[in-house]
């Protein structure tokens, strides 16, 4: 029904260059698959990401993956002509530090046959502390890059720099301290309680 519904919305002239869903529940943000779902029957376990872009051809960026999932994602992006770009091949580094409540990132690119380019390293300060914004940063800018080749590094740090998102570790009250995160994962879960720490 989901992919019925974005096909009705699909326009007749022009080019839709990514989708974006969400789905209650826990939903692992880098595969896009959908570890339980209370409110919609048989979604446990369903990978959204994968059947959205399975179905519509768009350009998929994945992040880092076990190569049993990696795997999947090829052949499918494979078997329908669409570019895959798994970023443990095109992140060369990706650092963070926290310093006077903002998120300090570096994050370095490989050159990747049929990716993006950038002519030099992604340095900017992010409003969302918490360090998996980090990897999100990385892949926002990745993402731009390829959709928007001309896009230069300075309008992708101004762009990141300006990202706000409430609830990803969004501290507010400082006495006593008071922080909400909308952590969802395990992984994201341990990264929150990282930062909180730090």
């Amino acid at each position: 029904r989901l992919l019925g519904l974005i096909a009705e919305m699909w326009p007749a002239e022009g080019h839709v260059r990514a989708i974006g869903a969400a789905a209650p529940g826990f939903v692992d943000p880098e595969s896009g698959v959908i570890f339980f779902s209370p409110n919609i029957p048989g979604w446990d376990g369903l990978p959204l990401r994968a059947t959205i872009e399975a179905r519509f051809g768009v350009p998929v960026f994945v992040g880092r993956q076990p190569p049993s999932v990696r795997a999947v994602f090829e052949e499918t992006a494979y078997g329908l002509g669409s570019p895959a770009f798994f970023m443990e091949d095109a992140i060369e580094r990706e650092e963070g530090v926290l310093s006077s409540g903002k998120l300090r990132v570096d994050i370095g690119f490989r050159n990747v046959p049929g990716g993006a380019t950038f002519s030099r390293p992604i340095r900017t300060e992010l409003s969302l502390i918490n360090s998996i914004q980090v990897r999100n940063a990385a892949i926002a800018a990745y993402t731009a890059k390829f959709l928007f080749p001309s896009l230069s590094e300075t309008a992708i740090e101004e762009g990141l720099a300006r990202a706000w998102l409430p609830g990803r570790f969004e501290v507010v009250r400082s006495d006593p301290l008071l922080v909400l995160d909308g952590a969802h994962t395990p992984e994201s879960v341990m990264l929150t309680i990282r930062t909180f720490r730090s």
